[in-house]
């Protein structure tokens, strides 16, 4: 539609229309065409879904967006809320939980031990202790080992 209305300066609707194979009778009706009722309760209900995701920092999946929209006064089911958040391409943030049990403390091979826990220092930051020994990275997961 926009396509043909931003060209109708250089060419007719019927050249352009027969160069990208759309009939005629379609263009002029969609010139006229009204949304529905249908259509437009679809497109609020898909922005409040939006601004329920944005509320929560992009960080709520369809559960949670699902239980502020029926907090709020908007009825609606979980698989509503999904195939909304699908066709806008919304995704949660999603965090697995780390396994403590399933590190047994390994050290890997190229990680050196520098202090030996030798923690006495002559000066001030000669030397820094953590007991945080992993990061959760959203891409690479748990457990990122520090050097």
């Amino acid at each position: 539609m926009t396509f043909i209305q931003d060209n109708l300066n250089h060419y007719t609707v019927s050249q352009l229309c027969s160069a990208l194979k759309f009939p005629r009778s379609t263009y002029y009706k969609a010139l006229i065409s009204v949304p529905s009722n249908r259509q437009e309760e679809y497109e609020e209900f898909s922005h409040k879904v939006k601004q329920a995701y944005d509320d929560s920092k992009r960080r709520y999946g369809a559960v949670k967006i699902c239980r502020t929209l029926n907090g709020n006064g908007t009825p609606c089911s979980v698989k509503r809320v999904q195939r909304h958040m699908a066709e806008q391409g919304l995704r949660s943030v999603v965090v697995k939980k780390y396994n403590h049990n399933a590190n047994h403390g390994a050290v890997p091979d190229d990680k050196v031990n520098i202090l030996r826990r030798n923690f006495e220092a002559e000066t001030i930051n000669q030397k820094w202790c953590t007991d945080i020994t992993y990061i959760h990275v959203l891409k690479e997961g748990w457990p990122i080992w520090l050097p």
